[in-house]
């Protein structure tokens, strides 16, 4: 019997920055620096600078690497992959600042293991800042380079109770997950301590709160069986610049959308359609009039240097 040909198929890709914002006005952001590796391997890369939106988000330069090869030695084929996402000076609503944002994600495929071999290593805060001061994050989780494959990954969850308890709560708004039915699917972070000096500032797992500002979630991992994706800075924005307004407005509101006039048999004692269209219109005035002026809200989602890198294995041919 002839011998079976395998060719491995790569796959990866990075991007520096994406996201969109609902208010003040509605605006997407599309995929800043995107790259995708292809399936033969090779190299690519990207790169964007001075970007900028409006005055809600900025950096000077953005850039992003992908690359694949076969590596021989001795007996052994190694089929390598390297994806790398990298942000420099971020700058988000003047609140969130960093000098470089590094996304890497880098993996290893032989033809005898059954489970690629993946590592964190040179992902990194420079800098970072919140509200002006500065955040300490310590990367120093077993995934980076001590857990490569999903076994390991697996195990550590069921003999790590910290580890258990973030991949439980990985949002860390109390609702658990049960982690024995993953489904192959882990959410967790890289970043085992945080700690800051803001005001009001409050750090909960891999998740910063800031008051009026929103939730910042650093160096969330994605796990599962053949792919890694990283994604360095994960922003969920609601600033209370605007307050929703009270129940009583909302209920003159809603008075003044549907005005109530008593009914009339005679023609000379209808009212004509333009006089309650004004009224109407000095009703919602008067309304709107006693709500404090704060008609603009900041929503943002957005993500910053996110790299992904997968390995497909060997496919017969």
């Amino acid at each position: 019997m002839a011998e079976v040909k395998r060719t491995f198929h790569y796959n990866a890709c990075a991007q520096a920055f994406s996201g969109h914002f609902q208010r003040p006005v509605r605006h997407d952001i599309e995929v800043q620096a995107p790259v995708s590796l292809p399936t033969i391997g090779g190299h690519g890369n990207s790169r964007v600078e001075n970007f900028r939106v409006k005055e809600f988000a900025s950096f000077k330069a953005g850039y992003s690497h992908v690359s694949g090869s076969e590596h021989r030695d001795d007996d052994k084929i190694f089929y390598t992959t390297l994806s790398t996402a990298t942000v420099e000076g971020l700058n988000i609503l003047d609140v969130v600042r960093a000098d470089r944002v590094v996304s890497r994600v880098s993996s290893f495929w032989t033809n005898k293991d059954r489970e690629p071999h993946f590592s964190f290593s040179g992902s990194h805060f420079d800098n970072l800042t919140i509200a002006g001061c500065p955040i300490r994050v310590e990367l120093k989780s077993r995934l980076i380079a001590e857990l490569p494959k999903f076994s390991d990954v697996d195990a550590e969850l069921a003999n790590n109770e910290k580890f258990r308890k973030m991949a439980q709560d990985p949002f860390q708004d109390g609702s658990k997950i049960d982690v024995k039915k993953h489904n192959g699917v882990i959410l967790c972070s890289l970043a085992t301590e945080i700690s800051s000096e803001a005001p009001g500032v409050t750090a909960k797992g891999h998740v910063i709160y800031v008051p009026h500002f929103g939730k910042v979630y650093l160096a969330e991992v994605l796990v599962e069986p053949l792919r890694r994706t990283l994604t360095m800075i994960r922003l969920v924005l609601r600033s209370s610049v605007a307050r929703r307004p009270s129940r009583k407005y909302r209920r003159r509101r809603q008075h003044a959308k549907k005005p109530n006039h008593p009914p009339s048999s005679h023609p000379r004692q209808r009212i004509h359609p333009r006089r309650t269209l004004r009224a109407t219109s000095k009703r919602r005035w008067r309304a709107a009039s006693s709500m404090p002026r704060c008609s603009k809200r900041t929503q943002l989602r957005a993500t910053t240097s996110r790299a992904t890198c997968t390995c497909i294995g060997n496919s017969a041919y």
